[in-house]
């Protein structure tokens, strides 16, 4: 990979009935992924993606465009 995008846990996730609503699993999983990070942000560039949806958009087309 050449960019990974870090989405991190940030509000509440709404029931959709599809991703999982517990808490401490979501702090969980976002542990392992900043593990994840730490262990390979020297091979590939990590973008943290963060802030309203405007604001995510931004990020990630700043990062194509650079």
């Amino acid at each position: 990979y050449d960019v990974i995008f870090y989405t991190p846990y940030e509000f509440e996730i709404c029931n959709d009935g599809f991703r999982d609503t517990n808490k401490d699993y979501i702090i969980e999983c976002d542990n392992c992924i900043k593990q994840l990070i730490e262990k390979y942000k020297n091979k590939v560039k990590i973008v943290k993606v963060s802030g309203t949806i405007e604001e995510r958009m931004r990020t990630i087309l700043k990062t194509f465009e650079g």
